[in-house]
């Protein structure tokens, strides 16, 4: 049915650690970080807040997450008989009425089985809301969801394994004018847990210095098993047009010759390491050179003359 298809199917974003809310309903945090060995038992909360001036029903349900796309986004659906990790997750209360501007703690309570396979395993804790109409009115009641991410890991000998499918310069210039550049990596997770690579983006001049470290996924961004995920980096800022705009431009961020660009990353509990092939690219401030020229042939032709005279 297309009306419980657009309820089933909502596209979340990891990017983000801060509250989520739809129609003034707000859920925090919007991912729970989970990790367990298998048997242990642990509670945890999600928090829902009501801003509106109306009373809301809520009803709760447990949801299998998959990831959507290489921007972080992830497909929230009913999860079929397979998905075991569903029946290790309790929530005493998971239908109530939240009244204007209260705040309600809502338990979850994780029971990792002894038996459980080491991994990664993805679940949502989906929240439907409804507004009663009211007595006065024969409307009927809005409905919206909110949700948390919960991302769990069963502790053990898990398989790690990341790799970098594309680094590159996202415009696919070779040539520039000052210092900017902006980076497109693609990271592919082959591992059975999800993971958050960080590092460096380390760019070296033509004398193999250091030019600029760049922070890499600084926003702690997870990448799901079996699944790629795209990351952007700048570099400088390409600056306004025109030629003595462009001149500024080349002045105050001066470049001269090929520079290079790798990664330099490590993810995991055991902090692999992960480099990718290194780029290179040309930087010649065209601008400059063509005025520094013009004040040479000034000079020269300034010191000509006088010698002529003398």
């Amino acid at each position: 049915m297309p009306y419980l298809k657009k309820l089933l199917l909502l596209s979340l974003l990891f990017l983000f650690l801060l509250p989520f809310s739809v129609s003034a309903i707000t859920i925090s945090p919007l991912k729970l970080d989970i990790s367990l060995s298998p048997g242990q038992t642990q509670q945890y909360e999600v928090t829902l807040f009501n801003e509106t001036k109306d009373p809301v029903y809520l009803t709760g349900t447990l949801e299998a997450v998959t990831p959507q796309g290489e921007r972080g986004e992830a497909s929230v659906a009913k999860p079929d008989k397979s998905n075991e990790a569903v029946s290790w997750i309790k929530v005493p209360v998971n239908s109530f009425e939240l009244k204007p501007g209260q705040i309600a703690h809502v338990p979850l309570i994780v029971n990792i089985p002894s038996t459980a396979p080491v991994g990664g395993y993805y679940l949502a804790s989906m929240w439907q809301t409804s507004f009663s109409p009211k007595k006065d009115q024969s409307q009927i009641g809005v409905s919206s969801r909110v949700g948390a991410i919960l991302l769990i890991r069963v502790k053990g000998e898990a398989k790690e394994q990341l790799s970098v499918l594309d680094f590159k310069i996202s415009n696919s210039r070779n040539f520039f004018d000052h210092k900017n550049a902006d980076f497109l990596s693609r990271l592919e997770n082959q591992g059975n847990v999800h993971v958050a690579p960080s590092g460096q983006l380390v760019i070296k001049n033509m004398f193999g210095r250091v030019s600029a470290s760049i922070p890499f996924n600084s926003a702690k961004g997870n990448i799901l098993p079996r699944s790629i995920r795209q990351f952007g980096s700048s570099w400088g800022s390409p600056g306004k047009a025109g030629f003595f705009q462009g001149f500024l431009n080349e002045w105050q961020n001066f470049g001269l010759g090929q520079y290079t660009a790798r990664l330099d990353l490590e993810y995991g509990d055991s902090r692999q390491r992960l480099q990718s092939q290194a780029i290179s690219w040309w930087i010649i401030p065209w601008r400059t050179m063509i005025l520094a020229v013009i004040v040479i042939l000034i000079i020269i032709f300034l010191t000509r003359r006088r010698k002529a005279k003398g």
